[in-house]
Parts: structure tokens; sequence; C-alpha cells
């Protein structure tokens, strides 16, 4: 009885232990075989914001096929991302993207709270400080490379508008629509300004705050402002197409008015007066982190990016920031060559944009100035803008 009792127990044993091998082993993988990605966006594929995250996803599904399933959370307004969160972990989603700033405390406080779910914060800064999570990661393209390009392509159009005497140097000036006044929207705007200047040294900007990402009537409202003020070209950094539409609306009644588009190319909304555009191109971020997910594997370590910590950013050297379109009908011949050769340098190290004969004021300190003759490098250590100096006496700023 007692060699049965030993060989009984010997047998219980090894099946335990071979349950637990498998599933420690097996099952994780098996779990992934189709991969359920969440998305919790602050608005919805009507904006160009959000369009952008969307498209670029799904058009992972060429690449994934059945192995992942996109589901979407859309409109989900701050003091409410948890229960998007709650829905997408209910819904089965082992990787989350959340796609706006204001999202980043809920979404790392969820992270904390739920480490088989892997949480990929676009545009956060939060992931490197404490308490730093292995399953909390943010990301970002370096987005003022490209601003700065559309800047040269905007001052190229300047120029030739002032040899045609449809303005005058000494007043010309553009304007920006700009969201709130954080780092991300400043270093935005004195990127492009600063393409703007490189071609015309006497331009200046006009810059009007919605106060919010995602106001069709505010921007609408603040971009027909700005043109009552004289700017003749607009730039935005919000998410609606309301600048679009209303530079073409006074386009097509013979205004010399040009658009510089954001997150997508905006020809189907203003064809005749969108001068270019920019976007930050999300999906070798999203790609990777899908595989990442997919292997069992690092996200950050299966990045083609600067990387430190759960941080993660690259820009024009990495196809994560893009020129959409350039609108050969009107903007200046030799544009495409011009920002080809200006994006090459980027790339290679060889033009600092933050750089020049201007003094910048913090806005929410004016003792704090910043000399941009010493230089100011963006993007040095983290995904997230962190210039937010106003060029003093050239950009003026007025809120909502």
């Amino acid at each position: 009885m007692k060699r049965v009792y030993i060989i009984t127990a010997t047998v219980t044993m090894i099946s335990i232990l071979t349950g637990f091998i498998l599933q420690v082993w097996f099952i994780p993988h098996a779990k992934y075989d189709q991969l359920k990605v969440g998305f919790v966006c602050n608005s919805d594929a009507s904006s160009a914001y959000t369009d952008n995250f969307v498209r670029i996803a799904s058009s992972l599904k060429e690449e994934f096929g059945n192995k992942i399933h996109l589901i979407y959370r859309y409109n989900i307004p701050e003091d409410d991302v948890l229960t998007a969160l709650k829905s997408l972990k209910k819904k089965g989603c082992r990787l989350i993207f959340t796609t706006s700033y204001d999202y980043q405390n809920a979404a790392k406080n969820f992270a904390r709270d739920n480490q088989d779910i892997q949480i990929c914060a676009a545009t956060a800064d939060n992931a490197n400080t404490s308490p730093v999570l292995k399953n909390y990661h943010s990301f970002m393209g370096t987005v003022y490379e490209a601003r700065y390009l559309t800047g040269v392509a905007a001052g190229l159009k300047l120029a030739q508008m002032i040899h045609e005497n449809k303005v005058r140097e000494d007043t010309a000036r553009v304007g920006y629509v700009g969201s709130q006044e954080t780092a991300e929207v400043i270093s935005g705007y004195t990127a492009f300004f600063l393409g703007v200047r490189s071609i015309v040294p006497t331009a200046t900007m006009r810059v009007r705050y919605t106060g919010e990402w995602l106001n069709y009537e505010t921007e609408a409202d603040m971009t027909q402002k700005l043109l009552d003020e004289g700017c003749v070209i607009i730039a935005q950094h919000t998410d609606t197409t309301a600048p679009a539409a209303v530079c073409e609306k006074k386009a097509a009644a013979g205004g010399n008015i040009y658009y510089v588009g954001y997150n997508s190319n905006m020809m189907d909304v203003a064809p005749t007066s969108t001068l270019i555009s920019c976007s930050i191109n999300w999906k070798p971020y999203i790609r990777g982190a899908i595989r990442a997910v997919l292997q069992n594997r690092s996200i950050e370590k299966t990045q083609r990016s600067h990387t430190k910590g759960q941080d993660c950013w690259a820009g024009l050297d990495q196809n994560w920031v893009m020129i959409n379109n350039i609108n050969n009908v009107i903007a200046v011949k030799g544009t495409e060559e011009e920002l080809k050769k200006i994006a090459q340098k980027i790339k290679a190290g060889n033009l600092m944009i933050f750089k020049g004969d201007y003094i910048g004021v913090d806005p929410e300190n004016s003792s704090m100035i910043y000399d941009l003759r010493t230089g100011y490098a963006e993007n040095r250590d983290a995904s997230a803008p962190s210039f937010h100096y106003i060029l003093s006496d050239v950009i003026t700023v007025e809120n909502n």
C-alpha cells in the first residue's frame, strides 16, 4: 500500500507540475493568437486628429490580418477615461493606446492596477516619472521638424506674395490657431514660425488659443479673427477642419489666403487654399507595440527610435513625422525640392531649428527668458516637446 501511495503521489505531482508549465509557457502565447487592441480617443474619425490614428491602425489589418482585432472608444471626455479603459479590459484588450495628453494620469493609474495590460499613451510625459511601470509607455513623433518644413513652404509663398505686391514686406503676417498654452503647442507654432522667418525675416505671427483641443465653432471664430487681423497664411494645432474651411471660403471669395494643415492633407476640405500639411506618423510605433505584445517582447526594444526608459520618440529620420502633401498648383515652384534639402540637413543633425537672434519669454513667468542664440535642443531627452518660450516682439498671443 505504501508503494502504491508513493506512485500515486508522484504521478499527481508530475501532473500538477506539467499543468503549471503549460499555464506559464503555453497559455499566454495562445491567448495572443488574436490580440485585441483598444484605442481611447477624445473625438471620432470626423476630426483630423483621431482620423489619423484610425487610418493608421486600420492599415495594420493588412499586415497582421486576423492576429489583431481593433476596438475603439470615441469621444471620451477626460473625466470618463477610466470607464473607457475598463470597458476595453472587459472586451479582452491586452494592448491599449490612449491618444490624448489629458488622459495620461488616468491611464497610468489604470496601468498600475492592471499590470497584465500594456498601456501606450500618445503625447504623454509621465511614463518615466515615479512610479515607473513596466506596462505603461509614452510615445510621440518630433513633429516640430515637420512644422518647420511647412513653415519654410509658407515662407516661400509669403515671399512670392511680397514680390507680387500682394503683401507688404514690413507687414507680412501669418496666423496660428492653437488649442492651449502648452509646450506641445508653443513648440509647434514656434518651429513653424522659424521656418517662415528663414525665408521672410520681417514676418510676424499672431496666435489665438481656443482653450480646448476640439471645438469647431471656436476654431472657426479664431481663424476668422486672425484673417481680420491681416494674417494671409493660417496654420493650426487643433483637431477639427474648421480653420481649413474658413480659409477656403475666404480664398473662394477672391482673397489671397492660404492654409497649412495638420493631421491630414485637408485637400478635400480646402482644395484651393491648402498649401501644405504635415502630421505625426503613428504607424511605426503602433506596429512595433503590436509585434512586441504578440511576441511577448519589450515594446521599447522593438522600436527604431530614441528611447529612454518607457518613452520612445523619433522624427524625420525614422519616418515618425511626415509631410502629407504639397499642393503644387499654388505652392511656389521648387518648394518640394527645397524641403527635401532641408529635411536631409535635419536628419543629419546639421540644422538646429530652435536657434536664432531671438529672446523667448516663459508665458507663466515673464522673468524666465531663453536666449535662442545659444540654441535649444528640442526632444533631446523625451518624446514630449519642452520648448515653451514665446518669441518676444515677433509673436503675439491672444486667448479666446
